[in-house]
């Protein structure tokens, strides 16, 4: 889970939302909560399809090591 700081009128001031991604390389968007200025915002994946043309994962930068 990753926890984004917004700079939108959408969202409220000091807003706060939680986005949880896939543990694996492509890091698909699952799940995003948050608080908008008019209430409350949750998104869920119903189903998930790779691009036709996807044949090999999405390439990323490494991750930093943890020295």
């Amino acid at each position: 889970m990753i926890q984004p700081i917004f700079e939108s009128k959408l969202f409220s001031e000091g807003g706060h939302a939680e986005i949880w991604l896939s543990d694996d390389e492509n890091r698909i968007l699952l799940q995003m909560k948050s608080k908008v200025s008019f209430g409350s915002l949750n998104l869920y994946v119903k189903s998930y399809r790779p691009a036709p043309t996807a044949t090999a994962p999405l390439n990323r930068s490494p991750k930093p090591s943890d020295h």
